[in-house]
């Protein structure tokens, strides 16, 4: 399932290290990255991605999409990956705007999102009734979706809750999914909160996923972590690690929405609702 087919990659690199862990086994295992994209980065961000791309011997457009932003004490890059780039480092970055004015072509491409959807409706708008595809980390499919075995115990009896991603900018959520051109796939909460690696998964392992993730454990005493975006990322090329049912999502109007699904056959929108732990796990620890 999508081998062969280019990935955009969209990702934010602040606090939380599964989007660097994702950038980290996509890079380390020569998945074919197209672009690296990140909405509103901090300087710290784009050394990050610039430095790692260097360390893999990359060539990826590294993509600015929104503006250069200044991020409060503990809002920026997590600390366990000061290690990782130097903040002398040199910054190369076009601006999406810019990128887009060079006719990049989206046949056979996949866009990934592990923050919010600003970045994919601009990609959409673009395209201009162009289909597109995109894999997303976020939205919500209660019991009456994914059945009471694969609901996780905080979620039992809840049919709609919030979702960070998506909430970040309900608007370009809005235009993405009324967009008629953009197939959508959602890994959701139950399905991203059971994505649990410990330390005992990567303890001995000489990849640098896992080097990266066990220096996070040292660095936190801690012993788990949850990887929200790797999972939805690799759901993009193993159907059976995540299964998908079509829904249409919608939400409230709260200052912060909650999201529901509801199974909808005709349509382009697709939700997780079972996921395969083990195959995760070996996937994840694969060198």
């Amino acid at each position: 399932m999508n081998e062969h087919k280019k990935i955009w990659l969209d990702l934010e690199l602040r606090e939380d290290i599964d989007d660097f862990a994702t950038l980290i086994h996509a890079l380390e295992n020569n998945v074919n990255i197209s672009e690296i994209s990140i909405h509103n980065p901090s300087k710290s961000e784009l050394i990050l991605a610039c430095e790692t791309l260097k360390r893999f011997g990359k060539n990826i457009p590294l993509i600015v999409s929104g503006q250069l932003t200044i991020y409060p004490d503990g809002k920026d890059i997590n600390p366990s990956l000061f290690k990782y780039f130097d903040e002398a480092g040199v910054i190369e970055y076009v601006e999406l705007s810019a990128y887009l004015s060079l006719k990049p072509t989206f046949e056979d491409k996949i866009v990934f999102c592990g923050g919010s959807l600003y970045t994919l409706s601009k990609l959409v708008e673009f395209n201009d009734g162009e289909f597109l595809e995109a894999f997303i980390q976020g939205g919500f499919a209660g019991e009456s979706v994914v059945g009471s075995e694969n609901v996780l115990k905080k979620f039992r009896k809840r049919e709609a809750v919030p979702t960070w991603n998506l909430n970040i900018d309900v608007d370009a959520t809005d235009r993405v999914l009324l967009a008629k051109n953009v197939s959508c796939h959602f890994v959701s909460k139950n399905i991203c909160h059971a994505s649990w690696v410990k330390n005992s998964d990567v303890a001995g392992n000489s990849s640098v996923f896992c080097e990266v993730v066990g220096h996070y454990f040292t660095e936190n005493s801690s012993d788990k972590k949850c990887m929200h975006d790797l999972v939805a990322f690799l759901s993009i090329f193993n159907d059976t690690l995540v299964k998908f049912k079509p829904v249409r999502m919608h939400r409230t109007t709260d200052e912060r929405p909650k999201w529901h699904s509801v199974i909808t056959p005709d349509s382009n929108h697709f939700i997780s609702y079972s996921l395969d732990y083990e195959m995760f796990i070996k996937l994840v620890t694969k060198a």
